[in-house]
């Protein structure tokens, strides 16, 4: 379903750029069969289109409502609440009905391939990123972070937009980062350290002394 203000030519350029990111997603996975991987295509193809409709729905749906100034405050934060439980309730559906349907074509770490591309592979750049900052990390903090960052995965799978993904992941950061610090990690003087690090380790380059 297109938006309302999309031309022809808009709609078609999209549904390439659409296509490209799609093959993008799965030229990794390397299917050997053609079928598999065209049935999956499909299916990513028909999951983006699903998104952008909910999510066409939900902003008409708000830009509506901003109309309707006969409402009092307390009506109009009732009425989008509503609209924006209705589309939390329609991206759970469609999510749930996408892995349904991707599980019968891929391997559980086939499908984790897939959602690690609709979201920038930001759960392991993130994680990475944690455990260059603290590398002192304990298993258990590790397992702790790394379960919310799928958490975020999860999630930002249904945004919008790119911008979107990468701001619900920097919340999920926010949190992790809160936590870290009322276990008595200075992220401050972490980032700090590391900085030095690159810096002298850059240095050593230059001068030629590094391994």
């Amino acid at each position: 379903t297109r938006p309302p203000t999309s031309t022809d030519a808009e709609e078609q350029a999209y549904l390439r750029a659409l296509a490209d990111r799609c093959r993008n997603i799965l030229l990794p996975l390397r299917l050997d069969s053609v079928a598999v991987s065209n049935r999956v295509h499909n299916l990513l193809m028909e999951q983006y289109q699903t998104l952008r409709r909910i999510h066409a729905d939900r902003d008409r749906a708000l830009d509506e409502l901003n109309t309707r100034k006969t409402l009092s405050p307390d009506q109009q934060q009732q009425q989008r609440e509503q609209i924006l439980q209705q589309t939390r309730a329609e991206l759970q559906r469609a999510h749930q009905q996408f892995l349904q349907r991707l599980g019968a074509e891929l391997t559980p770490e086939q499908v984790d391939h897939i959602k690690d591309g609709m979201t920038y592979n930001l759960t392991t750049v993130t994680y990475n990123a944690y455990l260059r900052l603290l590398p002192e990390l304990t298993e258990d903090l590790k397992r702790h972070i790394h379960s919310l960052l799928l958490e975020a995965r999860e999630q930002a799978m249904d945004e919008g937009s790119a911008r979107e993904k990468h701001a619900l992941f920097n919340r999920y950061k926010g949190r992790i980062n809160n936590y870290l610090s009322a276990q008595g990690y200075d992220l401050k003087a972490a980032e700090r350290r590391l900085r030095e690090s690159i810096s002298a380790q850059r240095k050593a380059e230059r001068s030629g002394t590094a391994y």
